[in-house]
């Protein structure tokens, strides 16, 4: 990682400046971020830019979850008008987003037919985001999209949450991945048709943390403010063995914008009430209290189901086929929020 970021001196007060003179006497023209030290595109600096951010719970399938969601985007984005171009993130060719992609996310999944290993906290590799620009017609300012990989233990404590803590402050929207198979009730329905382990980490751990930390901070109505999509992963499961869940309204169809026609919002909140009401059935009611205090999120929160890969892996942990199941739905409304220029269904 960058040993060290130099300042740059402004010549007036209104100017972004386009390089510095490291200490090494020779001059640079990099952007990096102060924080994180990851080389930032210049336009974002120059020109400001909307920041969505990817976070995960531990077992949640999140790198899963990426892979399928740049794929989807890349050849499904545009019935929404989103066109994505990847960023030139990295030290070197290698560390940027297109090849960090293709070689550690899409070749894993798309051509070895194989589901990633877990995400080691110490890998640093997994450091340097992968950043997209999302574009559109009429559309004044960009949007970056921010996929860091961490592993999901590094959101489970307070301490950690700290060290990240810049990079939720700084994120205008984000969408958290919460593992459907860590719900007690979910859990305990399909433990022996699924061979299930025990629950590692309850699903709720990493949203109550991050409320623990920032309900105790001065600027703490500015983060809640933010759109958050909590989204459910590996909902294939519960809709082919919980046959309630599989007949709500929507849940047995895949996001009906893929026929052209248009975004039509009112799918998107029976998807939200569909996923609160099953969470009061599995005894979570709680959850949906927390989340929709007046002090926190107000309601403003949204709740999504998706499958990544439209199937369990094999015991071998191996795929052969892959069918992604919504998993651009929680995107979709975050770029709503953001006024995103969609082309949505009028009522």
């Amino acid at each position: 990682m960058y040993k060290k970021v130099i300042r740059a001196k402004r010549r007036f007060f209104w100017q972004t400046p386009k390089s510095a003179q490291c200490t090494c006497k020779h001059v640079s023209y990099k952007t990096i971020c102060p924080h994180c030290h990851n080389e930032l595109p210049r336009e974002m600096v120059e020109n400001g830019g909307m920041i969505i951010s990817i976070i995960g719970a531990r077992n949640s399938g999140k790198t899963n979850y990426i892979t399928t969601l740049i794929n989807e985007l890349t050849h499904k984005g545009h019935y929404a008008n989103v066109g994505i171009y990847p960023t030139v993130v990295g030290r070197t060719p290698d560390e940027h987003t297109k090849a960090r992609y293709k070689n550690d996310f899409f070749n894993v999944l798309y051509k070895n037919n194989t589901c990633p290993i877990k995400t080691e906290p110490t890998n640093e590799r997994n450091k340097i985001p992968l950043m997209y620009k999302l574009f559109s017609t009429n559309l004044d300012k960009h949007i970056y999209l921010v996929l860091y990989d961490t592993a999901g233990e590094n959101f489970e404590v307070k301490k950690n949450i700290e060290e990240n803590a810049i990079f939720l402050k700084n994120s205008d929207a984000i969408i958290m991945l919460l593992d459907t198979f860590g719900i007690n009730e979910v859990h305990h329905t399909l433990k022996s048709k699924l061979n299930l382990g025990n629950i590692e980490t309850n699903f709720d751990t990493i949203i109550n943390t991050i409320i623990a930390y920032f309900d105790e901070q001065t600027n703490r109505k500015d983060f809640y403010k933010k759109p958050l999509a909590l989204t459910f992963s590996k909902i294939d499961a519960i809709i082919e063995h919980d046959e309630k869940f599989a007949h709500l309204p929507n849940f047995n169809t895949n996001s009906q914008y893929f026929d052209g026609t248009g975004i039509d919002l009112s799918v998107i909140e029976s998807i939200d009430m569909g996923m609160k009401e099953c969470l009061r059935e599995w005894g979570e009611g709680g959850f949906i209290q927390n989340i929709n205090a007046p002090a926190h999120f107000n309601g403003k929160a949204t709740l999504f189901g998706i499958s990544a890969l439209g199937k369990a892996p094999t015991t071998q942990n191996t795929v052969t086929s892959i069918t992604p199941y919504r998993v651009l739905d929680p995107l979709i409304w975050i770029l709503h929020q953001l006024k995103f220029p969609l082309p949505i269904k009028k009522r």
